[in-house]
């Protein structure tokens, strides 16, 4: 390894990460098709006007996970992608106002990808307040 690139990874981890308890880590993700699955069977439905908001209290108790699922009917994969990361926003910044022990399933209707970042927290506010 390059001296640079030493110095690079001695600085990264000196300095403590005060955006951390903001993070949207793996750990807060659903990642299996499963976990989707048993979330949209099992869970409690809420309909926006272009999100369906599905919830599943989790057996043994622990953070929130969240869950998100945009379709090729919503747009291209740019439009997809910038959905996507909106809703991963939306959750990041407010996930601590949100009913804590419960998995989510967060599915985009096609017209979500005409809102704006302001025009996609109002209309999320109401799914989430479980």
């Amino acid at each position: 390894m390059s001296p640079s690139r030493k110095r690079a990874a001695t600085c990264l981890g000196s300095t403590p990460n005060k955006i951390a308890p903001l993070a949207f880590g793996k750990d807060l993700r659903l990642r299996r098709r499963a976990e989707f699955l048993r979330i949209q069977k099992r869970g409690r439905k809420n309909h926006s006007a272009n999100f369906v908001v599905s919830s599943l209290v989790q057996s043994p108790a622990r953070e929130s996970r969240f869950g998100f699922s945009v379709s090729r009917r919503v747009g291209n994969s740019v439009v997809r992608n910038r959905v996507k990361r909106r809703l991963r926003e939306f959750v990041r910044l407010n996930r601590r106002e949100l009913a804590a022990a419960r998995d989510f399933v967060v599915i985009a209707k096609p017209g979500a990808a005409k809102l704006s970042y302001a025009e996609l927290v109002a209309e999320l506010r109401g799914p989430f307040s479980i």
